[in-house]
């Protein structure tokens, strides 16, 4: 994930100079920072600089500094109590990476110890680019999947001398998230099938169905996306310990768009049947 580029890109004919280091105001220091853009694509543009959880206010640092803790590791503990007795190895380890996570703008990024997991050599490499800098210093999505190898390594997942070895912790998680996704799994299934079948006639074969291909699919990955165990899946459970509904107003706007305009568009259907199943 990209920030969005505050700058143009730099001419290739303009010199770059290097910009002179100054004092920032006391009341300037809780700005967004201004970061440089990234290096040139193949056809010119820039990449965004990465997002870091620095800034107070923004969803990044919201993630980091809060829900990390409070919301997907408090329910870690929550839904493998059976399993997490108090004093065993699993169980002091999570309480040590949530006291971590409780001071993320003072602890910093260590190695994964070495728990016999087959990714150990990647994860030491991208570790060791950050070694020495606080969580909402590095990227946001490396402390993200770095607090759920940190989970897996706390509970001595791939370990085999470990009790929990092989122990999903987000078991719990994933069959509520599937059980209350099937009714809508299934009527994309057949959305799909449906859509492929008039792709594979030669009339259909042009850009405009290549397009609205396209737009389907595009569709169906972003209502995918609700399967993002930070984000509880409506019908299963809740984030927090707090209870919510059935539907978020957010999800049920985008069913309601995904059911009654996209996929009426494509002559799949879009009526009330569909909006229920999504």
């Amino acid at each position: 994930l990209a920030a969005p580029r505050t700058t143009a890109p730099v001419s290739s004919s303009s010199p770059r100079r290097a910009r002179p280091t100054r004092r920032v105001s006391r009341s300037r220091r809780h700005m967004p920072p201004k970061t440089s853009a990234g290096p040139s694509m193949w056809d010119g543009s820039t990449i965004p600089p990465v997002i870091t959880s620095e800034t107070p206010g923004t969803w990044a640092h919201d993630t980091v500094s809060r829900r990390l803790r409070e919301d997907i590791l408090a329910r870690v503990f929550r839904d493998n109590a059976d399993v997490l007795a108090a004093g065993t190895d699993a169980e002091v380890n999570l309480r040590a990476l949530d006291a971590e996570l409780s001071t993320t703008s003072t602890s910093v990024i260590t190695h994964i110890p070495p728990d016999g997991g087959p990714d150990l050599a990647t994860w030491s490499t991208l570790c060791g680019t950050h070694l020495g800098k606080t969580w909402l210093e590095v990227p946001w999505l490396f402390a993200e999947f770095y607090f759920y190898r940190r989970i897996l390594a706390a509970i001595g997942y791939f370990d085999p001398a470990s009790p929990l070895h092989g122990h999903d912790p987000f078991a719990t998680d994933k069959r509520a998230g599937l059980e209350a996704g099937m009714g809508a799994a299934a009527s994309l299934a057949k959305k799909a099938n449906a859509f492929a079948a008039r792709m594979a006639s030669a009339s259909n074969n042009d850009n405009g169905s290549i397009a609205e291909t396209l737009r389907l699919f595009l569709m169906v990955s972003l209502w995918g996306n609700r399967m993002d165990l930070s984000i509880w899946p409506e019908d299963g459970g809740n984030e927090g310990g707090s209870a919510r509904p059935r539907h978020s107003m957010r999800s049920a706007s985008f069913n309601r768009s995904f059911s009654t305009g996209d996929l009426a568009r494509l002559g799949l259907g879009g009526g009330a049947d569909d909006a229920a199943a999504a």
